[in-house]
């Protein structure tokens, strides 16, 4: 009886041993792709971020000239171009 017991026991571990390394082995894979996925997301979102920061450095020259522009004297800014004859 008690051999008995013991090969049932051996046979529940051994079985739930195999079941819980499906169950972590799946989990793996899953989490693997996961990953992969993750990594071109920040990959693609880096590259939107590097758009970003050239655009806002673009700006900040077109704001540095406008305000150097809006700030030199009066009488060195270049005359309007003349309006044509109608």
């Amino acid at each position: 009886m008690v051999g008995t017991f013991a090969w049932a026991m051996m046979n529940g571990l051994i079985i739930g041993a195999i079941w819980i390394g499906i169950v972590l082995w799946n989990r793996q894979k899953r989490l693997d792709g996961e990953h992969a996925r993750l990594e071109d997301e920040v990959a693609r979102r880096d590259a939107q971020l590097d758009e970003v920061h050239q655009r806002v450095a673009l700006l900040e020259e077109r704001l540095d000239l406008s305000e150097r522009l809006l700030t030199r004297p009066r009488d060195t800014q270049p005359a309007p171009p003349p309006r044509p004859h109608q």
